[in-house]
C-alpha cells in the first residue's frame, strides 16, 4: 500500500531523455552536449550525465525529482510520470537530434501545459525560436543546465521571486555570450544522482573537467563548453569514483573531458587521489597525442586508465594546418613523432590507444583515411574507429 501511495505523489520536476529516431542510437550526451546519432547497429551509449547531474541540484534545493531515460527504457512508465508533475517537464535536447526532440516536445503539449515544458542542454542556445515555437510560447533554458535547472524550477512554482540567468520566458532572447552562462565552478555542484535511473551501473561517465583550449576549427567541444579548461579539484573527483563505485558496483568509468590531462598537475595529483582512495574501478580517457604529456602515462596506469580515446582525425599535412591542429606544414613530423611515442609508450604501460580517424573532411584526399589507418597499426594500434565526419552549424554559428 506504502509503494501505491508513492506512486500517486505529485513530482515537482520530471526529467526525461527523448527517445531515438526510427533506426537510430542517439547519445545526447555526446559532443559536448550537441549530440551524436549513430546506427542502430551500434550498442548503446553511455547514460546521459547531465539529466542526473541535474536530478542532483535539482533535489538539493528541496524538490521532488524523477527521470527517465527513454532511449533505455519503454514509454509506458512516462504516461504514469507525465499525470504526476507538478511544477515542469524538463526535456533534455541536442542540435543533432533536435528535429526528433521537437516532435516529441508536440506530444507532450497534447498532456501537459506548454509552461510545464522545459526543453535544457546547451544546443538551446541555438535553437530558441524552433523550440519556442513547438512548444507554444513556453519556457526555454539556456546555457550550462546543472546549476540552473533547479532554481528555473522553483521560479516556474511561485516559489522563487525573480528567474534565474538563463531561463527565458514570452519571447526573451539570449543575451551575452553563451561562455557567461557556463558552470563557474564544477565542484560546487554535488555527485549526480544516477539512483534515478537504475540501480546497478558497472560502467558510468564523469567529468574532471570541461572546456578546450585547442579550439580546432571542426571541434565541437570548445564551442559547447568554452576554450578556458574548468577543473574540478581532484580530491573531489576520486571522492566521486569511490562513491559510485560502492553505491552502484561501479567498475569502469569513462572520462567525458574533451581535453583530459591539459593541465598535467592536476591530473597528477588527481592519480594520487585514485590510488590513496584505493577506487576499485579502471577508467578512460579521451585526448590528443600531442597534448596529453607522455610522462603522465605512467602514473595514470597505476591510478587505473586501461584506455585513451586519441582523436588522430588525419595524417594530411594540409588538413592539420587547415583545421588548427599544427601551426603550419613544417610542424608536422614532429606532429607525427609525438603521436608515434604516445602510443608506444602507453602500450607499454598496458594502456590501450584507441584511435579516432574522421573520413570525410572538408578537402580530404582520397586515400587519407587508409594511409591514417596504416600508420596508426604501424604503431601497434588495435582499435581503430573510422568516423563520417559531423558538421555540427553551432560550430559555425559561433565563428570557431
Amino acid at each position: 500500500m506504502r509503494r501505491d501511495r508513492r506512486a500517486k505523489m505529485p513530482i515537482d520536476v520530471l526529467l526525461i531523455n527523448p527517445p531515438p529516431g526510427p533506426g537510430t542510437v542517439v547519445d545526447r550526451q555526446g559532443a559536448s552536449g550537441l549530440g551524436v546519432i549513430h546506427p542502430r547497429r551500434r550498442r548503446r551509449p553511455l547514460p546521459p550525465h547531465t539529466l542526473t547531474q541535474v536530478g542532483a541540484t535539482v533535489r538539493s534545493l528541496g524538490l521532488s525529482v524523477a527521470a527517465i531515460d527513454l532511449t533505455r527504457e519503454s514509454p509506458r512508465r512516462l504516461h504514469a510520470l507525465l499525470d504526476r508533475v507538478a511544477v515542469v517537464a524538463g526535456i533534455f535536447v541536442s542540435q543533432k537530434t533536435l528535429a526528433t526532440d521537437l516532435e516529441f516536445i508536440a506530444s507532450l503539449r497534447q498532456r501537459i501545459e506548454p509552461q510545464q515544458v522545459l526543453p535544457f542542454g546547451i544546443s538551446t542556445w541555438f535553437h530558441i525560436e524552433e523550440l519556442r515555437r513547438q512548444s507554444r510560447g513556453g519556457p526555454v533554458l539556456v546555457g550550462e543546465p546543472e546549476s540552473r535547472f533547479g532554481h528555473a524550477a522553483l521560479y516556474l512554482a511561485g516559489r522563487a521571486p525573480a528567474p534565474p540567468t538563463g531561463l527565458l520566458l514570452d519571447g526573451e532572447q539570449p543575451r551575452g555570450e553563451l561562455h557567461q552562462l557556463f558552470v563557474s565552478d564544477l565542484d560546487e555542484l554535488p555527485i549526480p544522482a544516477w539512483e534515478l535511473l537504475g540501480r546497478r551501473w558497472r560502467e558510468l561517465p564523469l567529468y574532471a573537467s570541461r572546456g578546450c583550449y585547442q579550439s580546432c576549427r571542426l571541434c565541437p567541444h570548445s564551442v559547447a563548453q568554452g576554450v578556458q579548461v574548468r577543473g574540478r579539484a581532484p580530491a573531489n573527483v576520486a571522492a566521486e569514483m569511490q562513491t559510485l563505485a560502492r553505491r552502484f558496483g561501479t567498475r569502469h568509468f569513462v572520462f567525458l573531458d574533451p581535453a583530459f590531462g591539459a593541465d598535467p598537475i592536476r591530473t597528477l595529483e588527481l592519480c594520487r587521489e585514485i590510488r590513496g582512495r584505493r577506487v576499485k574501478a579502471t577508467w578512460s580517457c579521451a585526448s590528443r597525442p600531442d597534448a596529453l604529456p607522455v610522462d603522465l602515462l605512467g602514473r595514470m596506469a597505476e591510478a587505473g586508465c586501461r584506455e585513451v580515446r586519441i582523436e588522430l582525425d588525419t595524417l594530411d599535412p594540409q588538413l592539420l594546418v587547415r583545421f588548427g591542429r599544427i601551426p603550419d606544414i613544417r610542424e608536422h613530423e614532429f606532429f607525427r613523432e609525438r603521436v608515434e611515442i604516445f602510443v608506444k609508450t602507453a602500450l607499454r604501460l598496458g594502456i590501450h590507444p584507441q584511435v579516432t580517424i574522421l573520413d570525410g573532411l572538408p578537402g580530404q584526399m582520397q586515400g587519407d583515411v587508409d594511409a591514417t589507418a596504416r600508420f596508426a597499426r604501424s604503431l601497434g594500434v588495435r582499435r581503430i574507429r573510422i568516423t563520417h565526419h559531423v558538421h555540427y552549424p553551432a560550430v559555425q554559428a559561433l565563428g570557431t
